[in-house]
């Protein structure tokens, strides 16, 4: 039975520092939906620099403000070093049907999203960065073993596209339902990638933890 993957659409978007940033970005993404005046995400924030934290440079967390004049204020009040990109057009939003902030999304390599969730539930993130710490662990014993034969970089591409869930084959880990996929990462061993198919899954959030989110500046504007 063919699986039902939402692929998203691209986008450019300069950032604050000025430079163009593009989505896909060749290796999985974590894309960050807020708004200044929103006060749940003025929760998220700290959380999305967590999760950048969390990742350690095996997903690529994106901010996406709505306001250029707010976008300034959340990096300065909340100090961030994740990238903050000037959607204030609105048109990204649009494209992504945003309806409420903070939306965060994460994606594989190839654009196609694998999670959604809107507002502050703790669980959502909970387990978001968890799934993240897990990305990056993968990455990372995906570029040692697959250093040895010079395989690191397309190791680590084909990580993202699998959708980010490993073990040393035959020891440890959790068997994904939907299977794995097994690559020569050097002499004698073998790295499995378990494969997590299942496009948009999203997580049973909390709500009585927090927010529910707040409308964004694309439905105040219709």
């Amino acid at each position: 039975m063919a699986e039902n993957v939402t692929h998203l659409p691209g986008f450019t978007l300069d950032a604050l520092d000025g430079k163009a940033r593009t989505f896909p970005t060749g290796g999985p993404a974590l894309l960050c939906f807020v708004k200044e005046d929103c006060p749940t995400c003025g929760l998220t924030m700290p959380l999305i620099e967590a999760a950048c934290r969390a990742a350690d440079g095996a997903v690529d967390v994106i901010a996406i403000g709505q306001d250029r004049a707010g976008n300034e204020a959340l990096v300065k009040r909340y100090q961030l070093t994740v990238p903050m990109l000037d959607d204030s057009a609105l048109k990204v939003s649009f494209e992504y049907a945003i309806e409420i902030v903070p939306t965060i999304i994460l994606a594989d390599a190839n654009g196609a999203e694998l999670r959604r969730f809107v507002g502050f539930g703790k669980w959502d993130w909970q387990e978001l960065l968890a799934e993240l710490t897990r990305i990056a662990r993968v990455c990372r014993a995906a570029d040692r073993l697959a250093g040895l034969s010079g395989l690191a970089p397309r190791m680590r591409l084909e990580v993202g596209r699998a959708g980010y869930r490993g073990a040393p084959a035959g020891g440890g880990g959790r068997q994904s339902a939907q299977g794995a996929a097994d690559r020569d990462c050097g002499p004698g061993r073998r790295f499995r990638v378990h494969v997590r198919s299942g496009a948009d899954r999203r997580l049973a959030g909390d709500s009585a933890d927090a927010g529910a989110g707040h409308p964004d500046a694309r439905r105040n504007a219709a």
